[in-house]
């Protein structure tokens, strides 16, 4: 039997969570978010959500996507 597997082109939502909740909290304190903390990390995460859903590797790194979606986000509830 053989142990050997193509690595997925994508990793599983919960690593790009895991690897991504500082960009979220980050981006919390970049925007001078100080109400509604919870509000924004939810919006924060659920951008995250889309980014992974809607990503195209052909248009660039995942990091710059994710990044931009998730301040666009955060932006669009101030």
């Amino acid at each position: 039997m053989n142990s050997f597997r193509t690595p997925s082109p994508c990793p599983p939502f919960d690593v790009i969570y895991h690897d991504y909740t500082p960009l979220v909290h980050r981006m919390i304190r970049r925007l001078y978010i100080h109400s509604n903390h919870d509000d924004f990390l939810q919006v924060g995460y659920l951008s995250l959500w889309y980014a992974y859903r809607d990503y195209d590797e052909a248009k660039g790194p995942f990091s710059s996507y994710a990044f931009m979606r998730v301040k666009y986000e955060m932006l669009t509830m101030l």
